[in-house]
């Protein structure tokens, strides 16, 4: 196999290579790749795939943005606060599994469906 050197780091690799394996280097376009994931376009090229932007994922990620959502489900849904609670008290010894279910699900369910309340429509 035909060896070459990076132009950036000097580091010898393959004469085929697209991309430096050391340092990243662009060896096609000679300008550094981008930060976002990149695909194959015609067998040679390389293009930068586009990004979902409203993923499941991405709306899970926590932010002050997403806190205040969540705070905010959290007092819109006093009653089930307050239904928790007795529950806890009733339940005693699995209180802070409870709590921990209580957590989660008031965390999931604003952030996955929108939804400002248990029964209030997506606004």
């Amino acid at each position: 196999m035909a060896m070459t050197q990076c132009p950036k780091c000097g580091h010898s690799i393959p004469a085929d290579s697209t991309f430096c394996p050391d340092c990243g280097f662009n060896l096609i376009e000679n300008e550094p790749p981008r930060a976002s994931r990149l695909v194959k376009d015609e067998g040679v090229r390389l293009r930068r795939a586009k990004q979902p932007t409203d993923s499941w994922q991405r709306r899970l990620i926590p932010n002050l943005t997403h806190l205040k959502q969540v705070g905010q489900f959290v007092v819109n849904n006093g009653w089930f606060l307050l239904a928790i609670y007795v529950i806890s008290l009733v339940f005693n010894e699995w209180r802070w599994e409870i709590f921990g279910l209580f957590i989660l699900t008031s965390y999931l369910f604003s952030l996955l469906t929108g939804k400002e309340s248990f029964w209030q429509s997506k606004k």
